[in-house]
């Protein structure tokens, strides 16, 4: 994980029925040093809320949303001026690389794009159940084994 970056922004929401987000401050997002989405661990009012991604705009803005069990947890909302420090969060879980790096999948692995390895990699990162995250790991395998042909 990186060094913690903190910031002050406002929860925004454009209508109702869409999450509600906040804009992160473009020398927040540079000091990641990113040009795409990317997954940082959040806090937000020194309450833990887990990993987030940041996402470009596509106007050189950057968001980051906050789903309605966080806010209900938070007691926050639309409005709300909150306090925020985030981190570069790990990008694949050690045990799943210690897995494809054992079987030889490396080069299956770094051959998928950034959004696709993240979509493997986000599920185990969720998993609370170890037997789940072995499931999880195990079908990126056959996934990777299948790319191998």
């Amino acid at each position: 994980m990186s060094e913690p970056v903190r910031f002050e922004a406002v929860l925004e929401r454009h209508h109702r029925d869409l999450p509600v987000y906040v804009i992160v401050p473009a020398e927040v997002a540079g000091a990641f040093g990113k040009q795409r989405t990317f997954v940082v661990e959040t806090a937000v009012n020194r309450r833990d809320v887990g990993r987030r991604s940041i996402k470009p705009w596509g106007d050189g803005r950057w968001f980051l949303e906050l789903t309605k069990a966080h806010c209900r947890r938070l007691g926050i909302g639309p409005g709300a001026r909150i306090a925020m420090v985030v981190s570069l969060a790990p990008e694949v879980p050690d045990d799943l690389l210690a897995q494809i790096s054992a079987l030889g999948l490396l080069p299956e692995w770094e051959a998928l794009s950034e959004a696709q390895r993240r979509a493997f990699a986000e599920p185990v990162f969720a998993a609370i159940k170890p037997e789940t995250r072995e499931a999880r790991i195990a079908r990126i395998l056959a996934a990777l084994r299948a790319d191998r042909g």
